[in-house]
């Protein structure tokens, strides 16, 4: 089976996402969609897609399509995912679900009504250090999280669309949502946040500084610190576990140090080229299409996550830790 695929959007994801897809045995990506005609036209001339569209309902209707990769601004996510899901398509939408918890219900309403055929861009499922880091996790080498953080420092993207937040959801929303996946990943159900988000950027109106800690229903902590003002970038990660730690100098690799209460320890340099997780995560989604299952990561993390930053803003707003209803 060839799987055919759109892709609506062409800013930087989507067409990072059809320089893979043009990697990947067995697909066909038959349709391009975005509001700039010549952009589509351009795109589509460079990589060899003979349908362009800038009306996304009229390539669903008629580009014979199997599935489509949403790359749009979180703000359009909910409609583009709904018409696709009810067109009977699987879905790829880029992270984040939605920018707010309503439209995001309507997304995950809509994904269980239409044979749950959604994936949510989840990347770090795909990445080979957070895999690794979630095996030993699995395997008990660690065991089970107590305490895991990140800590993220670097400056706002120039893209005046996540300045904005109608149209973004805001830093926490569009940005951290990775990271707080992979809390609820290795730790699982949270059950309360508290947090304090605030703007040191002129002329935004998003939050570019945010701190953030989730209590989890295994007793877990998880903390991000993250910010978007900072003069230069530094990230760091890891987690202390039942039977050992891990910590990460770094973000999808880096120095990795692995250690257990038996006195065992590894360390390494951890170095993978980012198409490999992105390259992993279509190929599931592909893998999907074809055998007709449900994705790995889907509307329900997605739900989850989605709640979880609309907690972290509730929290801050009102200065008190919120419950998290899962």
């Amino acid at each position: 089976m060839v799987v055919r695929i759109g892709i609506v959007g062409l800013g930087l994801m989507g067409t990072y996402h059809l320089r893979l897809l043009k990697r990947i045995q067995g697909v066909d990506v038959s349709a391009l969609c975005d509001i700039d005609e010549r952009r589509v036209a351009k795109i589509a001339n460079e990589y060899g897609v003979e349908q362009r569209y800038t009306d996304f309902r009229e390539m669903f209707e008629r580009a014979g399509l199997d599935a489509v990769i949403i790359a749009t601004p979180p703000k359009f996510h909910k409609e583009l995912a709904v018409e696709a899901l009810k067109s009977g398509l699987y879905v790829l939408l880029e992270k984040p679900m939605a920018t707010n918890i309503n439209d995001a219900l309507e997304v995950y309403e809509t994904t269980k009504k239409y044979k749950d055929k959604l994936m949510i861009g989840f990347s770090l499922r795909f990445n080979s250090t957070f895999m690794k880091i979630y095996d030993l996790i699995e395997n008990g080498f660690l065991g089970a999280p107590l305490n895991q953080w990140h800590i993220a420092l670097g400056r706002i993207p120039p893209n005046p669309w996540i300045r904005n937040r109608e149209i973004s959801g805001g830093m926490v929303n569009e940005h951290a949502v990775h990271v707080i996946y992979v809390f609820y990943w290795y730790a699982g159900k949270p059950i309360d946040v508290y947090s304090k988000t605030f703007t040191f950027t002129k002329d935004v109106t998003i939050e570019d500084n945010a701190i953030f800690m989730i209590r989890h229903e295994n007793g877990a902590l998880s903390v991000m610190d993250i910010s978007w003002s900072s003069t230069h970038p530094w990230r760091k990660w890891g987690l202390v576990a039942e039977n050992g730690t891990a910590t990460v100098e770094g973000y999808l690799g880096g120095r990795v140090v692995i250690s257990n209460r038996k006195g065992e320890k590894v360390a390494y340099e951890a170095v993978e080229e980012v198409d490999e997780m992105y390259l992993r995560e279509l190929k599931h989604f592909i893998e999907c299409v074809k055998k007709g299952e449900r994705p790995l990561v889907n509307e329900e993390d997605g739900i989850i996550v989605q709640k979880i930053v609309d907690s972290i803003y509730k929290s801050s707003l009102e200065s008190t830790p919120v419950k998290i209803s899962i």
